[in-house]
This record gives structure tokens, C-alpha cells and sequence, in this order.
């Protein structure tokens, strides 16, 4: 009984915490391996008694306790693969920083090394100007990212690639969080209402 106990507290703690990093598999192997000696155990233990009502009692005392460490068995792999799935569909980026180049670039940069240092290793910091390559590639960046933090200085509204970020962060119901720089100033409706003769955005 001791024994029993013992293993299924390795199986409930392996299910929980996955303690071996980076290799869910072998989290989930492990827990399957645990559950497999428990199943014999308990087998064993009914294959030492061969009569009497004593051997139908603990027979039935053992088949319960094998449908019970079966049920636990599939719960702890749905938990396993269910944490395994969602590592898999994490998205590369942690953040993406939506800045003005010429007004916010080195407070972006110095926000990446912060983000970075705060965060674990395994999640990305990008900046909207890091891959120039099309308008395609950069708004690609926004659904790719968990969240997106946009510096909010007087020329970030002015700039066309970093209002289709914002735009695209809203429609794809990525999480916003702005920071305020001095000279950010809220746009006046008329200005929204006639931003295209403001702001060239044919590029979008």
C-alpha cells in the first residue's frame, strides 16, 4: 500500500509540474511507465492469494484499484498532451514593440533589453523596424506575437506601418498596452475623420 501510494504521488506531482523541461514526452512516458508498475503491483498482490472468500474480497479490492489507476492513468495524459499542445501552438513572440523610429527608437531598444531580462529565455522580444523586408512581413509580426506594446509618441499615428499594426492588433484581438511619451497628444476627431489627407496610407 505504501509503495502504491508513493507512485501515484509521483504520477499526480509528474502530471502536474512536468519536471523534465523541454521534454514533454518524456514527462508523459514517465507517467505512463509509473502507471504501468502500479497496474503490476496490484496484480501481484492478487496472484498471492488463491482461495477462500478472502481472494474474491481482495480480488475485488484490486480491480477496482486497477480501473482507478486506469482513469487516473488517461486523465494524466490528457493533461500531459493537453500541455504539450498548447506549447505547440505558442506563438514565437512574446511582445512586439510599435514604436516611431527617429522620436522612440533607443527607448524601443532599451525596452527590448528589459523585456528580455524579465522574461524567460524562451520568449522573443521584436521590434516593428527589426524585419523591413515587405508591409506583409511586418504586420505578420502582430499575429505572431502575444501581445503588442506601441510607444506612444506625437509621430506614431503619423506613421502608416504603425497604425496598420494597431489596426491589425485590434482585428486579431492581440492585447495592446501603451506606454505615454510627453509630447503624445490625443488625435481630434475631425483629424481621425480626415486622416487619409493627413497621412499617406496607400502603402496599407
Amino acid at each position: 500500500v505504501a509503495v502504491m501510494g508513493i507512485l501515484l504521488a509521483s504520477v499526480v506531482l509528474t502530471s502536474h509540474f512536468l519536471p523534465l523541461r523541454g521534454a514533454t514526452v518524456a514527462s508523459l512516458v514517465d507517467v505512463v511507465g509509473t502507471c504501468g508498475v502500479m497496474i503490476v503491483i496490484a496484480a501481484g498482490t492478487y496472484g498471492q492469494l488463491t482461495t477462500g472468500a478472502e481472494y474474491a474480497a481482495v480480488g475485488t479490492v484490486v480491480s477496482l484499484s486497477v480501473m482507478f489507476v486506469l482513469g487516473l492513468l488517461l486523465a494524466c495524459l490528457a493533461c500531459v498532451l493537453g500541455t504539450y499542445l498548447l506549447e505547440q501552438r505558442k506563438k514565437p513572440f512574446k511582445f512586439l514593440i510599435s514604436h516611431d523610429q527617429a522620436r522612440t527608437g533607443s527607448f524601443a531598444r532599451l525596452l527590448k533589453l528589459h523585456l528580455e531580462q524579465a522574461s524567460n529565455d524562451k520568449d522573443k522580444v521584436s521590434i516593428d523596424n527589426d524585419d523591413l523586408q515587405s508591409l506583409k512581413v511586418m504586420l505578420d509580426y502582430v499575429w505572431m506575437s502575444e501581445a503588442v506594446v506601441a510607444l506612444q509618441s506625437r509621430g506614431l499615428l503619423l506613421r502608416p506601418f504603425c497604425v496598420g499594426q494597431l489596426v491589425t492588433a485590434h482585428m486579431k484581438r492581440i492585447r495592446l498596452f501603451g506606454i505615454n511619451f510627453p509630447d503624445y497628444a490625443r488625435l481630434e476627431a475631425a483629424f481621425i475623420d480626415r486622416y487619409e489627407e493627413h497621412v499617406d496610407i496607400r502603402c496599407l
